[in-house]
């Protein structure tokens, strides 16, 4: 086998994606046809993202380490007309997330470039940093594509502002950088279907400011590209955004950290002359068979410790368990589940090696009280992973709805606590004091004083927990506030551990932590919640599952039980499109018709059935639905202004009057407070089920 393994970890900054004019080892990337199509999730972007955030945090100043992201693997295209092209055997997935990296880190650029005299400098600055965000565009450009560039075109007296000349503006857009041969992408994919998707997202992506907001434009329908070029965007910002920062700061800050990560972030590359070769290596580094994991290599401690208590059943068991587990890493859920958030030497960690593990862990937990506890949390993990959130096999207000909850906001570190509380119950100092199991589903709330401490608890625990996920969510805070918070709860927890005797009263006094940790983290959240409110808009993806988890929590308001619907969707009340006369009309029809104040819950069908009917039509229609949960409840049933008024019921009646207000309608048809009106009452529900601390967030009960 003739291969050319690198001696030292490259990386996307200095090799892959170099913007170097001279002695530049790779060209371009191209993606065969054999490969799958690029498909990392939001979650893998972010879990990535925050590993090597954590990797950075902990680095020491003039530490020259990098972070290793595994093994690429390189065939060189000898077939190609250029020099130095390189088909990907293995390692797209990461190769194209770093090159969407490159990609904001270009708009960005661009912006900035284009647009000095808005960036908030004084005048007499502006000359000298124009020649600076000229060198950093020509740099980003070049991460792009390689080829020849017309530099002479840049070059114009821009102290002054004034208007710029077209061909200035060609030059240093999208399209120039995919315009004729003298350029080409250096990540390409080979079936042009796909690579489509990519030169879309490539040309039809922006940053843009207004009303003082930092947005970026792209071309988001169905394409994995734009959705985790939005990701990365949306990580960023939720980092370095504040309401104090000029938005230049802001994006000097994200391009800053987009250029540690590209120059901190290496893969172990291996070259390979020929097919042969690399489907041989391919086959080494992706077995098809049970791949081996850091639980695997644990196998030998609890051989080495249980000895005669060895289970051979026990350990199938959890293996097949971990294997079940959907979208989740048993072994990072546990080692976070214990407050410790480094991925790396994670096998060190979990067989004591590291004094930072938490002493209970390390000291006080038996060997086989541990592999209980690996045993209970992949059969939950199992289970919650497993769950359908919005198909109503979970009652509302138990704890398995909460866990099913906190898991479909992809709040980890929740999970990750909640899985460590639930622990409790194995504890056999705390079974001796509280001899009740664990109420899972079967729960009604009107019992709740009956209960025992350690299920109110539990309750209580992820109440709070769903609520910061759903604030988390709404608010973009996967980088920094969400972890520190989950962590914040574990140091209470292990200080409740730590003291070795278990009562009623430290359960107690536990909650009160809790309870105060969420009170500190939603005073601090409250305003930027209700703003962010005001932007969801249906047109980007991450919104729509964001309102529709929304919105089914207020449908369930005060509900003995969830809907049980096999599919629930958004349903635009004013729809998308107009057919006719009878619809609302306004200048900014789009954004209106697609923002949170537009959006009702149905099952899929009877989405379908309403089409683009007009509002009057539709309420006309759902006469014909008179069974239908989510055409009974008062949300739908405001829309009808002739028919009996709709009753507040659950709904704080101040509130639903804003559903009522005669101004919403004006001949059957929506005027422009209709939308304001209905998203104000969203809003006002929501702040006020969620920011709460002494009662659940579906039921007035009080803690």
């Amino acid at each position: 086998m003739k291969i050319n393994i690198q001696p030292t970890l490259q990386t996307p900054y200095k090799n892959f994606f170099s913007c170097k004019d001279e002695g530049v080892e790779i060209n371009q990337l191209i993606v065969p046809i054999y490969q799958r199509e690029y498909d990392w999730e939001e979650d893998r972007i972010v879990r990535m993202l925050s590993d090597i955030d954590y990797y950075l945090d902990d680095k020491d100043e003039g530490d020259e380490d990098i972070y290793f992201l595994g093994a690429v693997i390189l065939e060189i295209d000898s077939d190609s007309d250029y020099e130095k092209i390189y088909e990907v055997v293995d390692g797209q997935q990461r190769l194209t997330t770093f090159y969407l990296m490159g990609l904001l880190h270009y708009l960005i650029s661009q912006y900035r470039f284009k647009n000095p005299h808005t960036l908030g400098m004084k005048a007499f600055a502006i000359g000298k940093l124009i020649g600076k965000l000229e060198k950093i565009f020509k740099d980003s450009e070049k991460r792009l594509v390689f080829g020849k560039f017309d530099y002479e075109l840049l070059d114009l007296d821009r102290n002054e502002e004034e208007e710029l000349p077209e061909e200035f503006l060609f030059r240093i857009s999208n399209k120039y950088l995919l315009d004729g041969e003298e350029r080409v992408q250096r990540l390409k994919i080979y079936d042009p279907d796909i690579n489509e998707k990519l030169r879309r997202v490539i040309e039809n992506s922006d940053i843009s400011i207004s009303d003082k907001k930092i947005k970026l434009i792209t071309d988001s329908q169905d394409n994995p590209y734009a959705e985790n070029l939005e990701t990365i965007f949306n990580y960023l910002m939720g980092k370095f955004y504040s309401e104090n920062k000029l938005n230049d700061k802001i994006l000097e800050e994200i391009q800053s950290q987009l250029d540690k990560y590209l120059k901190n972030s290496g893969m172990a590359l291996i070259k390979s002359e020929n097919k042969d070769d690399s489907f041989k290596l391919f086959e080494v580094l992706n077995d098809t068979a049970r791949k081996l994991t850091v639980l695997d290599l644990l196998k030998n401690y609890f051989v080495e410790h249980l000895k005669e208590d060895y289970s051979k059943e026990s350990w199938r068991k959890l293996k097949d368990n971990e294997e079940e587990i959907k979208g989740v890493n048993l072994v990072s859920d546990v080692i976070k589940s214990e407050g410790y958030a480094k991925s790396t030497y994670e096998y060190s960690y979990l067989s004591n090696k590291i004094e930072e593990r938490p002493e209970y862990y390390r000291k006080k937990e038996s060997a086989q009280d541990y592999f209980r506890r690996l045993s209970f949390y992949s059969k939950l993990l199992n289970e919650i992973t497993n769950k359908k959130f919005f198909k109503g096999n979970v009652l509302n207000n138990s704890l398995l709805w909460n866990l099913s909850g906190i898991h479909n906001v992809k709040f980890h570190w929740g999970r990750q606590v909640m899985i460590a509380f639930l622990n409790l119950s194995n504890i056999k100092s705390i079974k001796d004091v509280i001899q009740e199991d664990v109420i899972w589903n079967s729960f009604d709330i009107s019992g709740y004083k009956k209960i025992s401490t350690l299920n109110k608890f539990y309750l209580i625990s992820s109440d709070l927990l769903f609520k910061i996920g759903l604030v988390g969510k709404v608010n973009n805070l996967s980088s920094k506030a969400l972890p520190e918070t989950g962590k914040e709860f574990l140091n209470r927890y292990h200080n409740f551990l730590n003291k070795g005797r278990f009562d009623e009263k430290d359960l107690n006094d536990l909650i009160d932590d809790l309870k105060s940790v969420s009170n500190s983290f939603f005073s601090k959240e409250l305003s930027k919640f209700e703003n962010n409110l005001d932007l969801l808009n249906y047109q980007n993806n991450s919104h729509k599952n964001i309102m529709k988890v929304l919105l089914y929590i207020l449908y369930n308001k005060g509900e003995n039980g969830s809907y049980s619907v096999s599919d629930i969707t958004l349903e635009h009340i004013e729809p998308q499109r107009e057919r006719s006369s009878g619809y609302f009309e306004h200048d900014e029809r789009n954004r209106i018709v697609n923002s949170f104040g537009n959006m009702i819950l149905l099952g899929s069908a009877k989405n379908s059935s309403f089409g683009n009917l007009s509002v009057k039509e539709k309420i006309d229609k759902s006469s014909e639905m008179e069974n239908d949960a989510f055409i009974n409840h008062s949300i739908f049933q405001s829309l009808n202004t002739k028919g009996p008024q709709a009753k507040s019921g659950v709904f704080d009646k101040s509130h639903f009057d804003l559903l009522l207000d005669s101004s919403n309608f004006k001949d059957d048809v929506p005027t422009e407070s209709f939308f304001e009106n209905r998203k104000e009452f969203y809003k006002k529900e929501l702040v006020g089920m969620i920011f709460k601390t002494d009662r659940f967030l579906l039921n007035p009960c009080i803690y």
